[in-house]
């Protein structure tokens, strides 16, 4: 998926009120690779529930959007549901983006975090993670409530082999209060982020800072 310059675009994809659940059907389960650049307006990529289908994803790069706020926008928090059949629970209930490598977000000025931490759990396969020009970006993976109880001892980032953090003023951690594991990282460039000092408490097998 290719996308550039949609400047009037706010959601990629959207639930109408009596459409079709993308809970009930597979959505781009066959889709590598995710590149926008220049959508200045955009406010979240794809909902959870659309995430959830990304069976496939190898590579997502984000550039030059403005407006974005959320990468996964949780959906429903709070709503009630009278039925449930068994296998949108198991939909619900299962990993997503088990296949991402490649992570790279520039630009997105509204940007707090990039995943919640039980989204950032998930992400076993990322070996490239490149953060820049993010002037609010405060932390790769956030807390909310319902991730207060997730296991602090599990491994993170355990195939992340490079990380590029650049020009994030307000950048504090990786993930604040949790010590990062990436125990295969064989490149990391950190460029004016003044708040990240953290690089200490992580755990690597060959630390490098350029």
């Amino acid at each position: 998926m290719w996308m550039k310059e949609c400047r009037q675009l706010k959601h990629i994809i959207v639930k109408e009120e009596n459409g079709i659940d993308a809970d009930e059907m597979e959505i781009f389960p066959n889709l590598k690779y995710i590149k926008i650049y220049g959508c200045i307006d955009l406010e979240y990529i794809f909902p959870i529930s659309v995430a959830r289908t990304l069976l496939s994803l190898e590579s997502m790069e984000i550039h030059g959007c403005g407006q974005l706020k959320h990468i996964i926008k949780n959906e429903g928090e709070g709503a009630t549901t009278t039925h449930i059949s068994r296998k949108n629970e198991e939909r619900r209930s299962r990993p997503y983006f088990q296949k991402l490598r490649v992570l790279r977000v520039s630009d997105c000025n509204e940007l707090k975090c990039l995943f919640s931490l039980s989204n950032a759990a998930q992400l076993s396969q990322l070996e490239i993670l490149s953060i820049s020009k993010a002037a609010q970006l405060e932390q790769a993976f956030g807390y909310k409530n319902k991730d207060v109880s997730c296991n602090t001892d599990k491994t993170m980032l355990p195939n992340l082999s490079q990380l590029t953090l650049e020009m994030l003023p307000n950048f504090v951690d990786i993930c604040r209060g949790l010590k990062v594991h990436a125990v295969k990282l064989r490149s990391m460039r950190v460029v004016e982020c003044p708040k990240f000092d953290s690089i200490y408490r992580w755990s690597t097998q060959n630390p490098i800072l350029t």
